[in-house]
Parts: structure tokens; C-alpha cells; sequence
């Protein structure tokens, strides 16, 4: 156990963050970065710490560098704290961190987490409503073999995490207890989030060279936004004809999905027809794109997913464009 106070390791603890920033701040494989470096296991506690010789805790003034190096060095690639130090984790938060928890299923009788810890942290931190802007990540406690083993509330433990507005759970790449799989599942496609498109409406014929109008009713059936700035992008696709797609994303009506909170959302946009288009019928399809790789990222909850994963939706006929 390092000395946390010892100005050395602020400094070189500091230079390797740093350094990683620099490196891969913004990386698109990056998905999100834990502020570390302190404490057992980096996990901003102490616990069983007390018999390493010399130990101290660290200060208020040193907690708040650590923090501050990462905040730092990590502009672009979404930051979360650890759920446990309240005054920390207040000060993250305000600073736009998501935060984690990492004992998720812990329900043992006496103290635990899920009934004596996490709630009770989030309401000292004023981080509640961190979900609205930012990750809320779990980690099993042990494994889920172990909550099934003590007989533990597998719904209560998952209705919880959902609760908190749940995006990412880490399992440990630990089997789930075969009774649990159909529990499990439903959580799964709970957590996060999870696009329904419920209409779409547009004219059934348009001139090349014209815009479209597109109404749509979206519904996120999920408990989170997904922060990630998608891009929501169409295509027409020549029907009968072997002819390639044709983008009409209108980049002049940026749609930001990573706001999309838990509910329904009206978008109406006017997609631009190229004037070149060859008249005649095509397929209207939509896709949201990955922001780095411009490649459909996300799968929605309707049918009608291609093999490239664009959503075949709807036909229309395109006319020849005005004065031809």
C-alpha cells in the first residue's frame, strides 16, 4: 500500500495518468475510464488496510489531486467515480463524471450494500440525477453463483439496479445460475437503453431534388440515455434495380440521440433528395450510425434489420426533379 500523502506519489501517479491521456483520450475504443489510484484495489477505500505498516489515509487535499488528474487528462472519453467516498464523489459528479458501484447483489443480512450503501451515498452526493447526463456502471459482488447459493432476491437485486438507472453490468465473465437465465434476460434488455420506433409517416411521392418530410415517434423503453452521440442517418435504396444506396442524412438537422432520456421523442426532419437521383420507386431506411466509424452501432426493438443493420421501413416513389 502506497503512501497516498507522500507528495512522490501524487506526482508519479499524476505522470502515468497523464501520459494516458494523452494517448487515448478520445480513443473510439475507449468506452469509458475509472478514476483509480487510491486505496485497495483503486477503489477509494481502506477496508482491512489498517495493519500495512505506516498506512495513513489519504487527505481531503490529496483525494481531490487524484481526482483532478483525471478530470484533467480526460476531456473527451467519458469518466465515472467510484460510489463510496461521499465528499469525492460529489465533488466528480459536479464535474460531469458518471460513478459506479461495485458490490452490485450484496443483500447479506446485517450491513450491506444494496440496502445500506448506495442509495444512501447518491442522495449525500447530490448525484441522483447523474443518470440524466452521464454512466451509471455495477460490478458483482462476488459472483451471481454465490447470490443464488445464499438464496438471495434475484429481482430485487436487478429491479434495484434498474432503479439507480443501470447501463453497464460487469458479471466478471462469471456463469449465470441456469434458474436465472430468463430473470437475467429481462434485465438485460431493460437496463441502458432500448429504442422502439412506433410511427414514421412521410409523402408517398417526392421530387428529386426536394426534401423529404419524415415524422417519427421514438419511445425509450429503457432507464438511461446512451450518451453516445449516434447519428440517426437514411438511405434510399433503389427497388428492382441494382443500383446502390443513397444516403439523405440532412447533417443541416443534427438529431442528438445521447439526450434521448427514458420516454417518447418526436423527431421531424427534412431529408435533403439529391437532384441527380434516378426517378423511380425506393426504399426508405434508417440506421443509427457510430459516430467514429460512420457504421450502423445500434440494434433497435422493431424488425426489419438488414445484414448491413439498416432498418428497411417503407417505399416511396421519387419523381423526376422540377424543370427536367
Amino acid at each position: 500500500m502506497p503512501d497516498h500523502n507522500d507528495p512522490r506519489y501524487v506526482e508519479h501517479m499524476g505522470r502515468l495518468v497523464r501520459e494516458f491521456g494523452k494517448r487515448y483520450d478520445g480513443n473510439p475504443n475507449i468506452d469509458r475510464v475509472d478514476i483509480r489510484s487510491l486505496g485497495r484495489w483503486g477503489e477509494w477505500h481502506f477496508f482491512g488496510a489498517s495493519d500495512a505498516p505506516g498506512f495513513e489515509d489519504a487527505t481531503p487535499e490529496t483525494r481531490r489531486l487524484l481526482v483532478d488528474m483525471y478530470l484533467e487528462s480526460f476531456t473527451k472519453t467519458p469518466l465515472i467515480m467510484l460510489i463510496g467516498p461521499i465528499d469525492d464523489l460529489r465533488y466528480a459528479v459536479s464535474k460531469g463524471t458518471g460513478w459506479r458501484a461495485d458490490c452490485l447483489g450484496d443483500v447479506k443480512s446485517g450491513w450491506n450494500h444494496m440496502r445500506d450503501r448506495y442509495q444512501q451515498n447518491m442522495e449525500a452526493a447530490g448525484a441522483g440525477d447523474t443518470w440524466k447526463r452521464a454512466l451509471v456502471t455495477f460490478e458483482s459482488c462476488w459472483v451471481m453463483q454465490h447470490w443464488a447459493d445464499e438464496g438471495w432476491d434475484i429481482e430485487f437485486i436487478f429491479n434495484e439496479a434498474l432503479r439507480w438507472h443501470c447501463s453497464i453490468f460487469n458479471n466478471k465473465s462469471s456463469p449465470v445460475p441456469t434458474r436465472w437465465w430468463s430473470a437475467t434476460e429481462a434485465f438485460l434488455k431493460r437496463m441502458g437503453y432500448r429504442f422502439v420506433l412506433r410511427s414514421m409517416t412521410h409523402p408517398s411521392q417526392v421530387e428529386a431534388g426536394r426534401a423529404l418530410r419524415v415524422e417519427t415517434e421514438w419511445d425509450n423503453i429503457g432507464v438511461a440515455p446512451p450518451y453516445r452521440k449516434y447519428v440517426l442517418a437514411w438511405q434510399l435504396t433503389p427497388v428492382g434495380r441494382r443500383l446502390g444506396k443513397t444516403a439523405v442524412e440532412d447533417a443541416a438537422h443534427p438529431i442528438d440521440v445521447a439526450t434521448w432520456l427514458p420516454g417518447k421523442h418526436d423527431v421531424s426532419l427534412d431529408l435533403a433528395v439529391p437532384k441527380d437521383l434516378t426517378p423511380g420507386r425506393y426504399r426508405l431506411s434508417l440506421a443509427l450510425l457510430d459516430p467514429f466509424t460512420r457504421e450502423p452501432a445500434v440494434q433497435l426493438a422493431i424488425k426489419g434489420r438488414d445484414a448491413q443493420g439498416w432498418y428497411n421501413l417503407t417505399e416511396l416513389e421519387v419523381g423526376e426533379p422540377k424543370g427536367a
